[in-house]
Order: C-alpha cells, then structure tokens, then sequence
C-alpha cells in the first residue's frame, strides 16, 4: 500500500516494489549537493538547454482547502472528539482506493521542453551511475515535475472480494483539537469492510514545506520509446 514520502520537484527516483514509497536519487536542480560525483558535471536541469520553450524561474503552487459531501456527527472516543464524518462508497467485485486529505498543495515546475529535454540527455549516465547500486531499469527511473502534497492523509483499499456493497467511513479530529502526537481521523470497520486495507498519517507537520507528497507526476520512459513519456 502506497506511503507518502516527502518528495521535492525536480527529484529522480523510482518507486520501491517492497514499501511502493518513492525513493530519491538526487534532486535534478541540485546536482551539486545531491548527486553522485560522476553527474556533478552534467548540467542542472533547465540549463541542459538554454534554447528549449519553458521558464524554471519559479515553480507553480496552488492550494486547495476540501469542501466535499461529508455527514456531521457529534461523538465520544475515548478522550478524542470527532465531530465530521467522511462516508466512501466500497463496491462488492471492485477493488478500489479512496484518499481523504482536508488540505492540499499542487506544486508543477514551469519547465516546458526543457525536462524531457535533460532526461533524455541524461538518462543513460543515471542508469550507469544508479542501476547497478538499486536493481533498476530504465523504464523505472522518473524525473518528478508535478506533486500534491497535504497536511493530513487518509487512504482505504477496498476489498473487492465483499458479499455486499458497503460503506467505508472516516471520523476526522477537528483542526484545533490536532495533535502531532496522534492521529487525525480514525476509520470506522464493521463486517464488510474488515478486510479492507487503511491507513492514517499520524499527526500532521505544522510547516508545509513538511508535507508529504500524496500523488506525483512526472516524466518517465517506456519500452521501446526513445522519448520520456508524461506519467
């Protein structure tokens, strides 16, 4: 089951099959003070190619606060008070994920053609620097231009093996009673919905610039393709 990591944009990395969490290499921007000594020389991203459409100046942030369909209930746990409740829809035969996170920020690198560009031009020397060392392919490798990060995350993977269609509901802590110590919401089981995978992030980091990226985007090959495709 997917864990959120902290992932920085301009990071190259791959995705671990034993933890499914993203592991950076080293950060394209910062070759200097992340890379391994035989990429130090290549040039940074965005200055591989001065003539390419695209500015990387700046990056492009949006933040983003839910307002979605939630029941409002008012109960005791233990000594937590959950007063919001969030009811996801599990259909029998189906397997499905659900990710729940109240606030969000969408970061994108304005490179335009200048990341495929760079991969392209590098991606041969980080497979003979990096491969051997982690076990990977080419096609593994991916250069992080897009992520959404969160303060607060909760995922659920449905069993689709369920007799019964069923609900999947999310008892979420409100903001001023949070605590960095404790959970931010707590999923409600019964009989359907045993078997179904969950997980809640354990706290939430006061500065956003901590926030674990829940979902990434990027550039990434594919077999028999000369150039990086958008994933």
């Amino acid at each position: 089951m997917w864990r959120p990591t902290k992932v920085e944009l301009g990071a190259v990395g791959y995705i671990d099959k034993k933890t499914f969490s993203f592991v950076t290499l080293f950060n394209a921007y910062h070759l200097a003070t992340t890379a391994h000594s035989t990429l130090r020389r290549a040039h940074p991203l965005c200055e591989s190619n001065p003539t390419a459409s695209g500015n990387c100046t700046h990056f492009q942030e949006e933040r983003h606060t839910t307002r979605g369909d939630r029941s409002i209930t008012q109960f005791l746990t233990g000594k937590r008070r959950y007063l919001e409740q969030y009811t996801l829809n599990a259909h029998t035969g189906s397997r499905r994920a659900y990710l729940v996170a109240p606030e969000t920020r969408y970061q994108r690198c304005t490179c335009g053609t200048r990341a495929t560009v760079w991969f392209l031009l590098y991606v041969q020397l980080i497979l003979a620097v990096y491969g051997p060392v982690h076990g990977i392919e080419r096609e593994e490798i991916i250069l992080v231009t897009r992520k959404l990060d969160a303060s607060d995350w909760a995922m659920a993977l449905s069993n689709r093996f369920a007799m019964h269609d069923y609900n999947i509901r999310l008892s979420v802590v409100p903001r001023a009673l949070r605590s960095s110590k404790f959970a931010w919401a707590r999923f409600s089981r019964d009989a359907n919905s045993s078997k179904s995978r969950m997980r809640v992030s354990a706290g939430h980091p006061k500065h956003r610039d901590d926030w674990p990226s829940l979902l990434l985007g990027g550039l990434r090959f594919v077999q028999d393709e000369e150039v990086p495709r958008a994933v």
